[in-house]
This record gives C-alpha cells, structure tokens and sequence, in this order.
C-alpha cells in the first residue's frame, strides 16, 4: 500500500506481506494422533546424529491438512529458547507403522552432532493455515561417545570493561547475564553533616520501625534482594529524611545525612519528556555525593514529573543519575524549596525493527541480532529474530550499528543508522533488505533405473520445503551436483523413457555435502479415443479394444482415456451395433495420443430386413391368390386321388395318410357359388 496527499502526491510502496487463508478447520488433536516413537524415552545412544522418529494418523482428513512439522531438542526439559534448537520442515516418511497400519511413520536425523549428555525433544504439526498443534509430552534420550564432552566456550566477549553491559545486567566472563540480587542484611548508619553519629533516630523500612544505637546504626537482617522503601527517618532536632529506596543485593549498607532547621537544603526539579509540559512520572533518579561517588538518596518522580531529594547539607556538592535514560547531571548545588528547580528533559526511546532473510529470500530464525551505538560499537542490546524473522530494539535517541549471525551465515553488520526520540526506524527502509548470506552445502543426485542401471542423463529438480523450485540441473554419467542455501529440500528427476520420481526429502547443511540416490521407474503411455457418428456427433456406448483386450466403453461425449499402457504400438479397435468397425496402428507416448475417428453407418442389416420384408409380402400374395380349395392354375389337371406332391427322381413315392376308416361324408361340406 502507499500514502496519497490531497495533492495527489503519492508516497513510496511499503513492504508486501503475504497471507493464506484456509478455510479447513485447525487439525484435530484427537484425530492426528501425534505420538514419539523412537529413540524410547530415556535410551542412551551411541551417536552424535541421531534419528529422531514420530508417528501421526493416516487418515485423509489429516494427511491432506499437514503441511509442515516442528522439531525442538533442548538440553532443559522446559525448552528455553537459548538451549533449545528448532526444525521446521517437511521430514521424511518412513512408512506405514509396522504395529499399526493406520498410523504413518515420520524421521528426522539430527544434522549438527550433539555433544555427550541428555537431551529432550518433542514434536508439533502445521496445517495448511499456519496453525500448530499442541507439542507432544517430551521424550529425552543421552547421547554417550567416545571422547565427544563439549569443549569450553571460546566466542568473542559479549562484554569488556570497555563494553559494558546495558541496565540490569553484569559481566561475567565476557557474557551479559541479568543481574540476580541476593538477600542479605541491610545495615543503615544516621550522622549529622559533620559525620557525628545520631543514636535515638528512628529509621523505618517496608513499614517496619527500628532506633539507631549509639554508633547510629540499626540493622534490617534477611531482606529478600532487590528494591525496598525507607519510609522515613526522624530524630529530634532534625529535619525529616523523608521516603527513599534503597536495593539489596547481600549485605548492603547505606548512610543517610540528617541537617538540622536552618541548614538544610534540596536537590529537585521537574523531569519532563521531550519538552516542557510534558511530566514524566515514575522515573529512578540517584542522587549521588559528588566527592565521595556514594549514592546517598533514591526517588521516584510523582505524577507530575517533581521529584525532592531528602534533606542535604547545603554546603555540600552531588550529582543526580537516571539510569533508564542515560543521563547525568553534575556539580548540584542543595538549595530552598522555593529557588534552584532543575528542570531535566529526557529523549524518550524509538524503536528499531527489521526483518531477516537469507539469499534465497526466506526468513531467517533464530538469528543473534546485536544493537551497538556508533562509533564505538559499544554493546546496547541483544534480541533474537522470531519465528518470522523480525527483531525490535528500544533505543534511546543516537546513532547506531546492527550485527547479526547465525550458524551456517556469514555474519552481517549494518550500516550506521539514526533513531530520534519516539520514532519507529524500520531497517528495511533505511538500509535496504537485511540478508544473510548462506555458507552452502552440497547436494550430489545420482540415478538409476529399477534395475540398478545409469540413467545417463537426468533433470533435477530441487523444490523448497514449501514447494517452490529451487534449482534444477542436469545429470552426465548418472551423477550431477549443485551449491544449495542450508535447510530442507525435496528433490525429484525425470528422464526419457522414464516417469519422473517422487519427491525425497533432504537437509542441507553448510560446508557438507548431502547425497541422495534416485530411481526411475520405466514411463507409462496413454491413448485417448474420441469415436463419433458420420455427421461427427459423440458417439457413446462404443466398445474400445486395446490389443485385443476391452479396455471400456466411451462415454457421453464419445471418449475414452485408457492409461497405463507401455510404450510403443498398438492395435486399437472400435465397434458399436449399427455402424463398421474401425481399426488402427497407435503409438502411445508419455502424452496421451488421440485417436479421433468417425464410424460409417452399417447397412447390411437393413438390406436383410428390406429382403426378409419383400418375401413376406410376396408369399402372403400368393397364398391369397392360389391358396383356396378348389382353384389352381389353368392348365395343370388334378392329381388323380386328392394332392400329390412333386418328387424328385429316385425318391421313394410317399402316399397320402388317412384316418382309419376315413373320415364320415357328413363331416365334409362344400359351399358352392
């Protein structure tokens, strides 16, 4: 999309975003039947690589939905994402589970060798929307090789005594790790602004009262570690102290000055954001003595932005400190209430995101993004890229560097880039695409024949896991090679004579080669009949026959598609009731061949009919034209002694049969004219 102005002006395209939309529902748990199989939960291996094996339903409703699984083994049963490695991707199948057949069986070999020690794993299904199942309960299995301990730690310090570690975080042994305060004893001293000690003094912290003794000292002993409140501290001829806080990590000492009425003075002001008018409520100021370097005071700014040191001697010097905002003010001066108001503007933060992708423009996970001001490349921050690549930063107005790596990547470090106060900077528009470029693996294809001979030459081709061609080449003496990004790749070939293969699925990993052996099977050809009447109407219901065997009837629209057939010629033959049949020599190749022909109008049957017809009628003539008692032809004298039948010469003469004893006179009666 891009912005218009009401001069029509319109701005530059942003970034395009893809979705899906699947109108399936989310799969089924109860019908995926997601379970691990091997290795068996808690068996010790022998291998750093091993096969990790998982089984779901075979059921349509479900095979059809997967798109995709994720993998994650984790040295901690609870998964945390900086000991835990995930693999998405297609995996290969390896069968229908031998236990039961309505299950299928899915494997994954882990490609980066694992050190000695237990691991756990578990699995999930994607469908084609995206949506994840829950992940299976995880199994754990030990990996126990020879001479394979992981060896020390050795990568570049993320932290120095010139890097120091952002807010909330120390150094130890050259890595940023949150600050984790201890309990302790929290011992608090009370003296006058010349250091005399004030016993009697009443110091309360988190609501509990205690007296200060003759060295004006009290102790809060076993407090949890991190931040409590000294609610106040009184004594008599002094002037309140006043709430503070205080942070406990062990044993921890703090020393409060009390003035006496008169002497007094404050360090306080208004914090605002960005400008005057804007308050800045609920900021830590430390307010530190500036020649001792020792934090004396805490507060918090109220609602409106004020904030009020305890009371100080005004002879003294101090500097305040907001950690969350990097700034300082120095050589402060205690003063009255009603003069010496320090006015502090903080720059609130921006944002920085980005999105990273590989050279091949999928998104890279997982990946180490490191924020760093420039010049200097001073440590700031570090986040790791989500599932869909992208990483954001808070940072404080400056100029800054990005550097990002990721195991099978070179490493990247941006260019230098600007962040004002409350603006968002998206890296894509400012620097351009973030890519990491891939340290490739190789993939070597050799085919065969289902005999086990070379197929001299083949195609390749190499599809991602989601389906998108990645590369294809071609095979010479049965082998070819090619340079592919790390990840998952299904790969099939074809060849001449031959259908082309399923897809195998594969891990390609950086500066190792991956080999995969394919084998063809011999192709198949096809032959489509269209058979129609002489006026080229479809003609159905005709009989094909293919080498002599029927190989069905056509249909409605007069075709018939018959597959599988070897390649080469044929003998294809048509014939229907009423018409000739027809016959002819066809090819079948690896496209279907056409056979479209008409079939003539047999008319041997009618002229069978006209003739059977024709004599009907003649004989019917002539029965009602000489069939009568007492007529025949002119001519031709009655035989002596009733009919007599013509003989052929030779045959015995055959008489006329009579009833015994004839038949009465009475019963033959003839009408005369």
């Amino acid at each position: 999309m891009y912005a218009e102005d009401s001069a029509g002006n319109k701005g530059t395209n942003s970034l395009t975003r893809n979705f899906r939309v699947s109108t399936s529902p989310p799969l089924s748990w109860e019908k995926l039947k997601l379970a691990l199989r091997s290795p068996s939960n808690g068996f010790t291996l022998n291998s750093r690589n091993p096969q990790l094996e998982w089984r779901h339903s075979r059921c349509d409703c479900v095979v059809k939905e997967i798109s995709s699984y994720i993998i994650q083994y984790s040295t901690d049963i609870t998964f945390p994402p900086d000991k835990t490695t995930d693999v998405s991707g297609i995996f290969q199948v390896l069968g229908i589970n031998p236990d039961n057949n309505l299950y299928v069986n899915m494997g994954y070999t882990i490609q980066t060798p694992l050190y000695n020690g237990t691991y756990f794993w578990r699995v999930c299904a994607v469908d084609t929307a995206g949506n994840r199942t829950q992940f299976t309960a995880p199994w754990s299995f030990t990996v126990n090789v020879p001479d394979n301990e992981q060896p020390p730690q050795c990568s570049a310090p993320q932290c120095s005594a010139s890097i120091p570690c952002p807010s909330g975080f120390t150094c130890q042994a050259g890595v940023c790790v949150p600050v984790v305060m201890a309990p302790g004893d929290l011992t608090i001293t009370v003296h006058t602004t010349t250091g005399t000690a004030i016993s009697g003094a009443t110091v309360t912290v988190d609501g509990t009262a205690k007296t200060t003794d003759a060295e004006g000292k009290v102790v809060f002993a076993a407090l949890s570690g991190g931040s409590h409140t000294i609610n106040n501290v009184t004594a008599s001829g002094y002037n309140d102290h006043g709430t503070s806080s205080v942070t406990v990590n062990g044993a921890t000492a703090q020393t409060i000055t009390m003035t006496a009425p008169g002497t007094e003075g404050y360090v306080w002001g208004t914090v605002y954001f960005d400008q005057i008018g804007a308050p800045a409520p609920n900021i830590l100021i430390d307010i530190f003595n500036q020649s001792t370097d020792v934090k004396i005071d805490s507060r918090l700014t109220t609602s409106d932005g004020k904030f009020q040191s305890s009371p100080l001697p005004s002879t003294g010097t101090y500097y305040i400190k907001i950690p969350a905002y990097e700034k300082e003010l120095r050589d402060l001066q205690p003063t009255s209430l009603t003069t010496g108001e320090k006015i502090i503007i903080l720059e609130t933060k921006g944002t920085v995101t980005g999105i990273v992708q590989d050279d091949g423009g999928q998104i890279v996970s997982s990946a180490t993004v490191v924020l760093k001001k420039y010049p200097g490349e001073e440590f700031v921050d570090t986040k790791t890229t989500n599932s869909i690549g992208q990483f954001s930063f808070d940072a404080l107005p400056g100029t800054y560097v990005v550097t990002i790596s990721k195991a099978g990547y070179d490493a990247y470090t941006s260019s230098s880039f600007s962040v004002q106060s409350r603006q968002t900077v998206n890296l894509q528009t400012v620097l351009g695409n973030i890519v990491l470029n891939s340290i490739r693996g190789t993939l070597t294809v050799s085919v065969k024949d289902d005999k086990g001979a070379v197929v001299n030459t083949a195609t390749v081709t190499v599809r991602s896991s989601t389906g998108v061609v990645a590369k294809s080449f071609t095979t010479s003496g049965g082998t070819g090679s090619t340079q592919l990004a790390p990840g998952s790749y299904r790969v099939s070939a074809v060849a001449s004579g031959f259908a082309e293969s399923l897809q195998q699925t594969t891990n390609i990993n950086s500066n190792q080669t991956s080999s995969l052996t394919i084998t063809l099977a011999p192709a198949t050809g096809s032959i489509r009949v269209v058979a129609k009447d002489p006026s080229g109407a479809p003609l159905s219901g005709a009989s094909v026959y293919i080498d002599g065997a029927l190989a069905g009837i056509t249909d409605a629209n007069g075709e018939l598609l018959a597959t599988g057939l070897k390649l080469g010629t044929h003998t294809v033959r048509i014939t229907k009731g009423g018409f000739t049949t027809v016959e002819e020599q066809v090819t079948a190749g690896e496209t279907a061949v056409v056979v479209d022909t008409s079939l003539k109008k047999n008319n041997l049957v009618l002229f069978i009919a006209i003739g059977l017809i024709l004599l009907i009628i003649a004989a019917a003539l002539y029965f009602f034209k000489f069939g009568k008692k007492g007529t025949r032809p002119k001519g031709r004298p009655a035989p002596k002694g009733g009919l007599s039948l013509p003989q052929r010469p030779g045959a015995p003469r055959l008489r006329p049969h009579r009833h015994k004893g004839g038949l009465p006179p009475s019963s033959i009666k003839v009408k005369k004219k």
